[in-house]
């Protein structure tokens, strides 16, 4: 029920105690965590590699029920991945077992993503060719690769990257890679 809300490439959703034990995990979670080896699930529970970023975890994660305030936490995966958890007090009717649960909502982030072409055009106004240019500065490429990839002029390039600063109000194309972090 909960992952038909969630981006199902990205994101997995499960309910745990304040200890760490698994209580229900959709089919997402299981499939990314039973066979982890940073973040994964041994003997019903879910747990980090690391030592200091389990710990880390698992404080957080104990905060929550006591006071009920969400918190986050960001734990590393294996190079370029990062785990971004969300975490809210569970309902009382959710789950098995007994005293409080909270609800952890998982993004799976790694630096090879780029955000669709149409969710960028869509966010910040752009047209079809100043999207596909924003897309190939987030991929990593500079005006001449995006000029080659993209099969247009380098001048032609120049001007849609000045259209997209303009339109986002950045001022730098490091800018615009951060921008688009938030996508």
């Amino acid at each position: 029920m909960l992952e038909s809300v969630l981006d199902s490439a990205r994101e997995a959703v499960c309910i745990i105690s304040a200890e760490g034990r698994l209580d229900l995990m959709s089919p997402l979670t299981r499939e990314w965590l039973t066979q982890g080896v940073h973040l994964r699930v041994r003997r019903n529970a879910l747990q980090h590699a690391d030592q200091s970023a389990h710990q880390r975890f698992l404080a957080t994660v104990g905060a929550v029920p006591g006071d009920g305030t969400p918190r986050w936490t960001v734990l590393p995966g294996k190079w370029g991945e990062t785990y971004r958890i969300r975490i809210a007090r569970a309902p009382h009717t959710v789950g098995m077992s007994v005293g409080p649960r909270a609800i952890l909502r998982i993004e799976r982030r790694d630096i090879f993503s780029v955000p669709d072409e149409t969710i960028l055009r869509e966010t910040f106004g752009l047209t079809l060719a100043e999207g596909r240019v924003f897309r190939q500065l987030i991929a990593g490429h500079d005006a001449a690769e995006c000029a080659v990839v993209l099969a247009v002029a380098i001048g032609t390039v120049r001007k849609q990257i000045a259209s997209v600063l303009n339109k986002t109000g950045c001022n730098r194309q490091s800018e615009l890679v951060r921008l688009s972090a938030l996508l």
